[in-house]
C-alpha cells in the first residue's frame, strides 16, 4: 500500500458506527469528524475543536505507516465528489465537486471541471464554477495550486472562475445527485449510488498540506456535461492512490 493512502481499522470501524447512527447528513458529517479526531489522538496528536473550525496541533514522532504527521491549521473542511474518465490512456474528463463547509474565504460549492467530451483532443469545458467566487479563487490558487486549474506562470493561464448555482439531491447512504448550472450555460450532473464500505486516509498533498478524510466508492455512477455523456472509462483516479470515482463522507485539509 502506498504510504500516501493509509487505511486504519480503528478509524474504519468508527466511521461505520457513525454511518449507522446518523439520522441526517449533518449527523453523519459531525460523526465522521469525531471519528477522525478520536483516531488522530492515538499517535499523540492533540485536538482542539473550535466549532466548524476544528484545529489539530502537535506532531507525532511515529505516525501511520511509519509516517510522521503534523497538524496545525485547518484550511478547508468539506466533502468532495469526483469522477475521472480516461480514453486511450489519456484523461479526457476530470471533475470534482467540493461542498465547502469552511475556508478562510467562506463556504459554498465549487466544481472543478475539465472535459474533452468526445475525445477529439481539445477541451470543451475548462473552468472552476462556484457560488462564491472569492472562495473559489482561494481554492484554485492556494489549496489546489498544484492542479492544472491553477495554471503555470508564464506558460498556461489558470482556469476561469464562473458564477454558478448548485443543487444537491439525496444523501448517503442513498443515491446522491450533484448538479451545477453556470451563467455561461454550462451544465453538469453527477449521479452516484450503490456505495461500498467506508475507507479512511491520511495523505500528504505536498510539503505544506495534509488531507485527512473518509470516502466510499460507488458501484454506479452517471455523468452528463451540457447534456452529453462524455467518452471514457473510470480507469485511473485523480491521484495514484484514489479511485476514479468517489464520494467523501468528510474531508479536512490542514496546513503544517
Amino acid at each position: 500500500m502506498s504510504p500516501n493512502l493509509i487505511v486504519t481499522e480503528d478509524l474504519i470501524q468508527a466511521i461505520q458506527q457513525a454511518v449507522k447512527e446518523a439520522n441526517s447528513e449533518e449527523d453523519l458529517r459531525m460523526g465522521i469528524e469525531r471519528a477522525l479526531s478520536t483516531t488522530l489522538r492515538a499517535p499523540g496528536l492533540t485536538t482542539m475543536p473550535e466549532d466548524e473550525k476544528t484545529a489539530l496541533s502537535g506532531s507525532a514522532g511515529a505516525g501511520y505507516g511509519h509516517k510522521a504527521i503534523e497538524y496545525k491549521t485547518l484550511v478547508m473542511a468539506g466533502p468532495m465528489r469526483w469522477v475521472v474518465l480516461t480514453t486511450g490512456g489519456k484523461v479526457t474528463t476530470l471533475a470534482w465537486f467540493v461542498k465547502v463547509r469552511y475556508t478562510a474565504q467562506g463556504s459554498g460549492s465549487v466544481l472543478f471541471a475539465r472535459s474533452d467530451l468526445q475525445g477529439h483532443g481539445s477541451d470543451d469545458v475548462f473552468a472552476v464554477f462556484s457560488d462564491n467566487l472569492t472562495m473559489a479563487e482561494h481554492l484554485r490558487d492556494d489549496i489546489f495550486s498544484y492542479t492544472v486549474f491553477a495554471g503555470v506562470p508564464g506558460q498556461t493561464p489558470p482556469a476561469p472562475i464562473v458564477k454558478a448555482t448548485f443543487e444537491s439531491q439525496g444523501e448517503f447512504p442513498a443515491r446522491i445527485v450533484e448538479s451545477m448550472r453556470a451563467v455561461d450555460g454550462t451544465t453538469l450532473t453527477l449521479s452516484l449510488g450503490s456505495f461500498g464500505p467506508p475507507k479512511a486516509y491520511v495523505r500528504a498533498v505536498n510539503e505544506r498540506l495534509t488531507e485527512v478524510g473518509a470516502f466510499v466508492i460507488p458501484a454506479e455512477f452517471s455523468l452528463e456535461i451540457n447534456g452529453i455523456v462524455p467518452v471514457g472509462r473510470p480507469e485511473a483516479g485523480p491521484l495514484a492512490e484514489a479511485p476514479p470515482v468517489g464520494v467523501d463522507l468528510q474531508n479536512l485539509w490542514y496546513r503544517s
